[in-house]
């Protein structure tokens, strides 16, 4: 069939429903292996569902479109986390539906936001980016200090969000309203919330008002949780082997041995050169000449001074031969001149 390739070129109907039966093949193969695990992605410690206050201001940061100029990924590139920090992994937004890793950065990325600034802060940028950062080009969010936070609804929220996955059990469905109240406060009972979500959880008045719980709370406190749920200094990425004690140990012996080695061999290069320059400075008088070269120069130097005049005489008399043998090479350039003076006199008259 592989020689008569032409058939299947020729009658479209056939090409088409042999492409079909191979594309399906393939997506077969790649598609039926993920429904048998249960996730691809990895179990990071320190994650948590979001409080239900972090999930209104969530809800908040996806209905203003922020993720249209902010991105939450830091890649893994040198420049990015040394700016940001510890590059993104998959389980810190495992619990994002939809995620917000962006696609373009107008702002800076915002994964490791949270404990950066104070909350005051980020009430005063929201309020008027340009009163924190002059150069901003982010419009104000006034009115969020003013609006009411949207509880009434978190409950359904959670619910939907436990049908995808996420970890929400009904007890802190239950308690969803009275868990965003508590959260904003200072002056109520947060041992249910803390029992529930954590001992991290930030629990305060997020925009100074604590007469109310507003988008601006909720806003500020899901801004203040990014990032900082996972301990990276214990973060073992997948397939990383941790080493002994013994192992670290032999590794730092061999790390000192190939220093110290270095270290002789700079040692030794350093004295050769003090042995070179010890040898030129012995006989500054060969300046680097061989014992040839050395024993002409020499030679030259010892010259009788007699000698030395004869030579001047000798200089002499041949330029006085010289002149003698074309007398009339001075008289000639004389003439010349006294003519060519007559000539500019003539010309100027």
């Amino acid at each position: 069939m592989l020689h008569h390739h032409d058939k299947i070129e020729r009658n479209s109907i056939l090409l088409l429903i042999l492409t079909v039966i191979v594309i399906s093949i393939g997506g077969i193969v790649e598609i039926v292996p993920l429904f048998r695990l249960e996730t691809t992605i990895e179990k990071v410690e320190g994650m948590r569902p979001y409080t239900p206050l972090e999930l209104a201001g969530a809800k908040i940061y996806k209905r203003e479109g922020c993720y249209g100029c902010h991105s939450q990924q830091v890649r893994v590139l040198r420049d990015e986390v040394e700016r940001y920090g510890h590059y993104s992994i998959a389980a810190e937004s495992m619990y994002d539906y939809p995620f917000q890793w962006g696609s373009k950065r107008t702002g800076p990325d915002l994964a490791r936001l949270g404990g950066k600034y104070s909350d005051e802060w980020h009430t005063r940028h929201l309020i008027n980016p340009r009163d924190v950062v002059p150069e901003s080009i982010m419009p104000g969010y006034k009115f969020l200090i003013s609006r009411d936070a949207q509880l009434n609804t978190i409950g359904d929220d959670m619910m939907v969000l436990r049908r995808l996955g996420v970890p929400y059990d009904d007890l802190m469905i239950q308690n969803a309203v009275s868990d965003a109240v508590v959260q904003a406060s200072t002056d109520r009972d947060s041992d249910g919330l803390l029992k529930r979500y954590g001992k991290k959880v930030a629990i305060r008045d997020f925009d100074g008002n604590p007469q109310k719980v507003s988008e601006m709370d909720a806003l500020v406190s899901y801004l203040q949780v990014l990032g900082t749920l996972v301990d990276f200094s214990n973060f073992e990425p997948i397939g990383y082997q941790k080493k002994s004690t013994q192992e670290k140990l032999t590794e730092q012996k061999n790390l000192n041995q190939a220093q110290s080695n270095q270290s002789n061999k700079a040692n030794e290069l350093n004295s050769k050169s003090t042995d070179n320059k010890a040898i030129i400075n012995k006989n500054p008088d060969d300046k680097g000449l061989t014992n040839s070269e050395n024993k002409d120069l020499k030679k030259i130097n010892s010259v009788d001074p007699d000698k030395k005049n004869n030579n001047n005489l000798s200089d002499k008399k041949n330029d006085k031969d010289n002149k003698n043998l074309n007398p009339n090479s001075e008289n000639k350039n004389s003439k010349d001149q006294k003519f060519n003076g007559q000539k500019s006199q003539l010309i100027k008259n």
